[in-house]
């Protein structure tokens, strides 16, 4: 613990008739009891129960009983802090978004100390950006864009690009499995090697850090990620046409051909050259789609199986994600 003279008052969380000091660090908290104990069931133990040498009520401070948050970052447990006695207004309106830092805030400190509302409230806005299922996904949040995560308009979270790192490493902590294929595959595709290499070496950063195994869980990943990508073009180049194809040609397969011109245009406007393979798959779709390419060459038909075929593989990647590390 800071020593006391060592302490620096919070300059917005340090009500002169508070009547306990919460230390995380070198910050102080001086703060209402019986907020703290309304709303967490941790706190209400603490304060209820008698206390233990190993219990954190180690002194008193201005009068106050001082309780010490060892293991706590002084700026997670201030957005906390701020959302219990600073109303909460702007964090559980969910028309408005909040900064990730907050959230992430927000699960962490509620979970350890059950701050249930909180918790509830921090994973309700993370899990509806990086959701379960990858339909979800596809149609909220940072989406599946190759050149960068880019919110919708329905997004309750403002992001960074690395923001991911945090996620996937809050998924480990609290076993929040959902959480990992999004993550995990955001890691892999939209953050560099450098950078997952960095917040492994950062312990100190409260934020953005990996531990050893996860670093090796993102490594594995991008290796998935990049077999994959390699094998898409060979998978759908081979793909037969539609069992209801309206070309009925045997010597000359319109329909067919069609595809794989189609498949090698794609390639060429650099689709083949992403490491995405989630996207890759996407713009597929889109181009077979659009009427333009495949006017009077492919049947309608064709169109449909080929953009199923493409859902079902965008699917089975998905879940190999899942399977392989979920625990």
């Amino acid at each position: 613990m800071a020593h006391l003279k060592d302490i620096q008052k919070h300059p917005d969380l340090w009500f002169e008739d508070g009547n306990v000091v919460l230390i995380a660090g070198t910050t102080g908290f001086r703060v209402y009891r019986g907020l703290l104990v309304r709303q967490s069931d941790v706190f209400r133990d603490m304060f209820s129960l008698p206390q233990p040498s190993s219990l954190p009520i180690e002194d008193t401070y201005e009068g106050c009983p001082l309780v010490c948050l060892r293991h706590d970052d002084a700026d997670e447990l201030a957005k906390v802090l701020t959302i219990i006695y600073g109303g909460g207004q702007s964090f559980y309106d969910k028309t408005h978004p909040i900064d990730f830092a907050t959230a992430a805030a927000g699960l962490r400190i509620g979970t350890k100390y059950s701050f249930m509302n909180i918790r509830q409230e921090a994973l309700r806005r993370i899990s509806t950006c990086y959701p379960a299922e990858l339909h979800a996904m596809q149609t909220h949040g940072p989406g599946l864009q190759a050149t960068g995560l880019h919110c919708t308009s329905n997004c309750p979270i403002t992001w960074d690009a690395e923001d991911c790192i945090a996620v996937f490493h809050l998924a480990r902590c609290f076993n929040l499995n959902e959480l990992i294929p999004a993550a995990l595959y955001r890691c892999t595709t939209h953050v560099s090697i450098s950078s997952l290499f960095a917040a492994a070496a950062d312990q100190d950063n409260q934020l953005h850090t990996l531990s050893q195994e996860e670093l090796e869980d993102c490594i594995q990943a991008r290796e998935v990620l990049f077999i994959e990508n390699a094998r898409l073009y060979n998978i759908f180049s081979e793909l037969e046409p539609s069992p209801d194809c309206t070309d009925s040609s045997r010597t000359d397969p319109v329909c067919v051909n069609a595809m794989k011109n189609m498949l090698a245009n794609a390639h060429k406007e650099n689709f083949m050259h992403q490491n995405h393979p989630l996207v890759k798959l996407d713009h597929w779709i889109a181009f077979f789609q659009d009427s333009e390419h495949h006017s009077h060459t492919i049947c309608d038909s064709c169109v449909s199986y080929f953009t199923i075929e493409a859902r079902m593989r965008q699917k089975q990647i998905w879940i190999e994600l899942r399977t392989r590390f979920c625990s």
